[in-house]
């Protein structure tokens, strides 16, 4: 049983080799570990690896791994291109920025754009990590008129099942790990994280597998609210007598805070594991990115947006507030406006609206907005502050 599972997870070492930097270091680290391992806690760190990992995705967004055959010139060149084409896509959340104007010629010349890099060697192979400054992807993408989305990237909850020779059942990491590996180095690999569900008691008795095969979409909704995003993703995959495999997505996006969604669908066969999966990140990705990514431009530098900060009442709520808008990489230039009693007054530039800064904020940091007036001022509060 212990050979198994260290097999086992050996193959999502490999799988995960082909993300970007991050995971696939823990996870071929705790190769090693597991090795050690009795049989039982082998199983059990196996699915930790694969459910409990904390996500990386959205904290490497300008970071890739790229396998190559040598150390040499020509290696580093090619794959500095590969890594920064990687890059452009997942910063702008399109695949198709590659074709814009001016990008292909940055692609083309990406050794020297590298910021940093090096090589790694593991069981998969030799492969270079390359790393590129967000301030010259912005600009890249600025320049072509690309988008933009930022590191604040809601999870994606994924509800699979298999229909397997035996019956249909909810895939899982022991029976399936090679199909979630692939899973979310896909999505890694688009800068976005993905969350398994529970599959207890409570997921039980709303959902099983007949359920989520017939998509019966208001109790598949019913069942992913405990999880706390408005992102789903159903598939369905079985293997052909063939070999090949065949795997349909429906992809359910929350529309604000009632029972509405919208959705997208589509339907793939391949070969492997990767090829499949890779669709269905695409398919939740390119949706989300409609939503959130926001279009850049060389006019929005020329205007500044005026906002109003509620509920700063201290210099410590100061310092918070003013950090938060520096940490947002868009913005070029900001600048205190005035401070009128609890009231903190910004002037920012680099976008071209309030409506996309707006999109930008996390609520989580403490901001929430009142009011978007004229697509020119917002005004938020400070739930930070205390009176």
């Amino acid at each position: 049983m212990a050979t198994v599972a260290k097999a086992r997870v050996a193959m999502v070492c490999r799988l995960m080799a082909r993300a970007p930097v991050g995971l696939p270091m823990r996870a071929c680290l705790a190769q090693d570990v597991l090795a050690q391992l009795p049989a039982v806690r082998i199983a059990v760190a196996t699915v930790l690896l694969l459910i409990q990992v904390p996500g990386f995705a959205q904290d490497n967004l300008f970071v890739a791994r790229i396998a190559v055959e040598n150390r040499q010139e020509a290696s580093l060149a090619r794959a500095a291109s590969e890594a920064l084409e990687q890059v452009l896509v997942r910063v702008s959340g399109n695949r198709a920025v590659i074709t814009l104007p001016g990008i292909a010629q940055a692609v083309s010349s990406a050794r020297d754009r590298l910021s940093l890099y090096t090589y790694v060697e593991d069981e998969t192979g030799l492969a270079l990590i390359a790393e590129f400054d967000g301030v010259i992807v912005k600009d890249l993408l600025r320049a072509g008129g690309a988008t933009y989305w930022g590191g604040s990237r809601p999870p994606v909850l994924v509800w699979l099942v298999v229909d397997h020779p035996d019956g249909r059942r909810f895939a899982n990491p022991q029976d399936d790990a090679e199909l979630l590996a692939a899973l979310r180095a896909a999505f890694d690999e688009r800068g976005v994280n993905i969350r398994l569900p529970l599959m207890d008691l409570e997921d039980s008795l709303v959902l099983g597998p007949n359920i989520l095969w017939q998509r019966v979409v208001p109790r598949i909704m019913a069942a992913s609210k405990r999880y706390g995003t408005g992102h789903v993703l159903v598939g369905r995959h079985v293997e052909l007598s063939n070999g090949r495999l065949l795997s349909d997505w429906l992809y359910l996006q929350q529309a604000g805070s009632g029972a509405d969604y919208s959705m997208a669908a589509t339907q793939t066969e391949a070969e492997d594991y990767l090829a499949t999966t890779r669709d269905a990140a695409d398919l939740a990705v390119d949706a989300m990115a409609l939503r959130y990514a926001i279009s850049l431009n060389e006019a929005s530098r020329q205007g500044r947006l005026t906002v109003a900060i509620e509920g700063v009442y201290s210099f410590a709520d100061y310092q918070q507030v003013v950090a938060l808008f520096n940490e947002i990489t868009l913005l070029d230039g900001v600048r205190v406006a005035g401070i009128a009693g609890q009231q903190l007054r910004l002037s920012v530039s680099g976008l071209a609206s309030g409506s996309e800064l707006q999109r930008l904020i996390d609520p989580r940091t403490g901001l929430s907005v009142v009011t978007i007036n004229d697509d020119s001022d917002l005004s938020l509060l400070w739930e930070g502050g205390k009176p």
